[in-house]
């Protein structure tokens, strides 16, 4: 499939514990920016690495509680996405993870 006009294409994935946070700290900057765009491609190039906080960022830039924050946003929540990736996050070692997945249960409406 080609890709979107306009749409840049993803980043090519990253492993290594260096690059991963090189990724991470990049993707952080760009998100309190309001560049969520770009934020989330560095968070899916490294989202497979040895660093479960980079799923709790991702996580975060479909959340609307960290959306509604920003001074601007390019991109759109996804609460859903956002339910699945807490979950990936805290299962992977994000203990930070456990207030925003039950915030996000509760406004979806999800039992525990």
């Amino acid at each position: 499939p080609s890709p979107t006009p306009g749409a840049e294409p993803p980043l090519p994935p990253v492993d290594e514990p260096g690059a991963v946070a090189e990724m991470l700290a990049e993707g952080l900057a760009l998100f309190e920016q309001g560049k969520v765009v770009q934020a989330r491609r560095r968070f899916v190039a490294a989202m497979n690495g040895p660093v479960p906080e980079v799923l709790l960022a991702l996580a975060r830039t479909y959340d609307t509680y960290y959306l509604s924050r920003l001074p601007t946003s390019d991109a759109a929540p996804d609460m859903q996405r956002a339910l699945i990736l807490y979950e990936r996050a805290l299962e992977r070692g994000a203990g930070e993870a456990a207030p925003d997945l039950e915030r996000t249960r509760g406004i979806l409406k999800i039992p525990r």
